[in-house]
């Protein structure tokens, strides 16, 4: 039976939107908006402008902060004695060893959260490098999880308020790096110190420091770190909390979940609507499910965060986008098939193929290391991550790495996740192809009198996100300091931020 045409006209419409890339010439908050599309303003009662974007009032220490409070919490003083009690003394190089995994990402993180200081994170960097569906099909939700690794979660809530960061560019690879080096330091203070008082062999894994102080006949100590271990844990679920909103601001923001997420208070600045729905719908979760089930599920997210980003990076990076993009997703199976192998101690019999399987991830990446396909960003467009492409490779190569020895029924479990994602995509652009939704991208800007931009305190019209960061430290934008767009004063109308950008945002090479 031949599909009518209307059918294959909705399918071809959804395998284009699904591959589709955000680039700046669609999306207004990523390049110098014109006043008619965007500044579609009007006067509150105080005669203040009101627009739609998060206010940028977070420094170098309040970023810093967040990143150290949320990966040092309860952890701190349970997951040391676990890993001290199986490693003894050598569990600081453990630590120690996944922080330098936590750095490479950390080091991706930096230089896509300073090219893109919105919010949305994983999903937007994905977004803008490989598409929509992927996008949403690769976003982690926020939460706390239970391997070494998994504690350095801090810098992706550092990623999450690059939107509300005064300075991106400078403030934010600071704060990732450095917040991410105290978090290693910690760790390793305190499982030293633990394995020097109790042998390894005798650590109580119920309350390991508590224990080890209480053996000592110092009686008070158990109830300071059973208090410290109440306030870690309620600041990493706040911290969580507050990441977790504004990712979904940016989801919402595209059109793939509800428009009223995206919508900012008018006062405090902040996505309130999401904010709270962050906080009903983990309590429903941990109430109707298994917790340990939930955390394996944000394992496998944080991990496959993490090694997506390090892999946009790459494809920002490259001069071929398309052929860097079509060998990443062969170096998957390339690498995971050897691991899972390795994992399960399984061999064929045969050396020459248990050789070939094992040299199969060589082979994946030898077409992936050209340096010279991989330029440095210009000087003042964004944190330049060192080392490319062999630290962003390393990346996603360990990332496949962690994410084949976690539990499989996770990935199961993921992948019905997924399958609902699918669904839940298919029905929002059948809605909208057929004229029955809101269109795409409008839910955020002109639902119920919305606005696209949220204004400064004091009235003034604000320069748009990107373009408020360049012209401080005089990236692009051709002629005067008082134009708004880049293009304004003094002549430069094709200069501005847009300019110096279009050869990291453009969309075109589609996969």
């Amino acid at each position: 039976m031949v599909p009518s045409s209307k059918s294959a006209s909705f399918w071809s419409h959804l395998l284009g939107r699904a591959f589709h890339k955000k680039c700046d010439a669609e999306e207004p908050g990523l390049r110098p908006p014109s006043p008619t599309e965007s500044f579609k303003s009007s006067s509150g009662k105080d005669g203040h402008h009101v627009f739609h974007h998060l206010k940028r009032q977070l420094g170098f220490w309040q970023l810093t902060m967040l990143g150290v409070g949320g990966s040092i919490g309860a952890g701190v003083f349970s997951l040391t004695g676990v890993a001290a009690a199986s490693a003894g003394p050598a569990v600081v190089f453990s630590f120690i060893f996944s922080g330098i995994i936590a750095a490479i990402d950390a080091l991706c993180y930096s230089e896509m959260a300073s090219r893109y200081p919105q919010a949305g994170t994983v999903f937007l960097y994905n977004h803008i490098t490989f598409g929509e569906l992927p996008a949403l099909l690769g976003h982690r939700d926020g939460g706390r999880t239970k391997c070494d690794f998994d504690e350095y979660q801090g810098f992706d809530t550092i990623a999450s308020s690059s939107e509300e960061c005064k300075d991106p560019l400078r403030d934010l690879p600071r704060a990732i790096l450095v917040s991410l080096g105290v978090c290693v330091g910690i760790y390793c203070v305190v499982c030293l110190i633990l394995t020097g008082m109790v042998p390894y062999d005798m650590i109580d894994l119920a309350a390991p420091l508590s224990s080890a102080f209480a053996g000592l006949g110092l009686a008070w100590v158990p109830a300071v770190i059973s208090l410290g271990g109440v306030v870690g844990l309620a600041t990493t679920l706040l911290i969580g909390l507050f990441a977790q909103a504004r990712i979904w601001l940016g989801i919402a923001r595209d059109g793939l979940l509800p428009g009223f997420l995206a919508e900012i208070h008018p006062r405090f600045k902040t996505p309130f609507r999401a904010q709270m729905l962050c906080g009903v719908l983990p309590m429903c979760l941990s109430a109707f499910f298994n917790v340990k089930l939930l955390a394996e599920l944000l394992d496998v997210g944080v991990i496959l965060a993490y090694g997506t980003v390090c892999a946009a990076v790459l494809v920002q990076r490259s001069t071929t986008r398309v052929n860097t993009t079509r060998w990443l997703v062969l170096l998957l199976p390339a690498c995971a098939l050897p691991f899972a192998l390795h994992k399960y101690n399984v061999h064929t019999g045969i050396w020459a193929m248990d050789t070939i399987l094992l040299l199969l991830p060589i082979a994946a990446l030898v077409p992936l290391v050209r340096p010279g396909d991989y330029p440095a960003p210009a000087h003042g467009v964004c944190f330049a991550c060192p080392a490319v492409p062999y630290l962003p490779l390393a990346g996603v190569v360990l990332n496949v790495y962690l994410g084949v020895n976690l539990n499989s029924a996770a990935w199961l479990r993921l992948a019905v996740l997924w399958a609902g994602l699918l669904v839940h995509y298919v029905w929002t652009e059948h809605q909208y192809f057929h004229g029955n939704g809101e269109k795409r991208g409008r839910q955020f800007g002109e639902r119920s009198g919305s606005r696209r931009y949220e204004g400064t305190e004091n009235g003034v019209v604000p320069y748009p996100p990107f373009e408020s960061l360049r012209r401080r430290r005089g990236v692009g934008g051709g002629g005067s300091g008082q134009s708004q767009f880049g293009g304004g004063g003094g002549g430069g109308g094709g200069g501005g931020e847009n300019s110096s950008r279009t050869p990291l945002l453009d969309g075109d090479d589609a996969v």
